[in-house]
């Protein structure tokens, strides 16, 4: 599980490593195929700020 190491770096391990490479290569996929054009993309990223 990640883990704050109290001077601003986290410590993944490489399971979680590989999960966010995962979901931001797809990301990028989908953005490179139009998605951030969609009509929900925007409702999208700001629900998600708002739950940041």
């Amino acid at each position: 599980m990640a883990s704050s190491n109290h001077d601003g770096t986290w410590t993944l391990t490489h399971a979680e490593y590989q999960e966010l490479k995962r979901a931001s290569d797809e990301l990028a996929a989908l953005e490179a195929y139009g998605v951030d054009n969609w009509e929900g993309y925007g409702d999208a990223m700001q629900s998600l700020e708002e739950d940041n």
